[in-house]
């Protein structure tokens, strides 16, 4: 359960960032990193992940929230992580086209360009874009980064995108049966995360 101390603590923190402190913006984007981590490696498509650190792109989105925080127009730390979860978006969409249109790496001959713009539109429109920021959801976050690739992007692109089993299949070339397989065995991992 998440403390109202927590909540508060990082409503403090908000309203310092808005107000210029760069430490507090800071000390803000440290609690989110595991989460931003997360969403990056779901949205990387395969043929591009192998090639970009998620924690590189969660780097440029802290820098970008940074240079760009006085924009930030809400007020509640809701508001900010959905504000934050747009920026972050749109990194992720920048490096995607980079590496897609980069004749020499060419990615576009192992990426459909229509897997990444379907990574994009659901990272868009997906249950995700309304995650609460609390306790839970960075606990979440951090259990993620602990299961094998495989497992955290069927889990997170299941759970938290709610991208059907049949959609996941598909753009990751498995067969239900596998992604099946993988949620149960990455969810049973998740629970004996979460209970320690």
């Amino acid at each position: 359960m998440v403390s109202t101390n927590d909540e508060h603590g990082s409503l403090v923190l908000l309203r310092q960032a808005c107000q210029g402190e760069q430490e507090a913006l800071g000390d803000l984007l440290q609690q989110l990193r595991p989460w931003l981590k997360v969403m990056a490696q779901s949205l990387l498509v395969s043929g591009v992940a192998a090639r970009v650190d998620a924690s590189d792109i969660v780097q440029q989105t802290c820098l970008s929230v940074h240079r760009r925080i006085q924009q930030f127009q809400g007020n509640d730390v809701a508001q900010f992580m959905a504000w934050v979860r747009e920026v972050h978006r749109c990194n992720i969409q920048d490096e995607l086209r980079r590496h897609i249109t980069t004749e020499e790496r060419a990615i576009g001959r192992e990426v459909p360009l229509d897997e990444v713009s379907l990574r994009l539109s659901l990272s868009a429109d997906r249950p995700s874009a309304s995650i609460q920021f609390n306790e839970k959801s960075l606990q979440l976050a951090s259990a993620l980064e602990h299961l094998p690739l495989s497992q955290r992007q069927v889990v997170t692109l299941r759970y938290l995108e709610g991208v059907s089993i049949k959609e996941i299949s598909s753009h990751l070339q498995l067969t239900p049966d596998a992604v099946s397989s993988l949620l149960r065995r990455g969810i049973e991992k998740l629970r004996g995360r979460l209970e320690q």
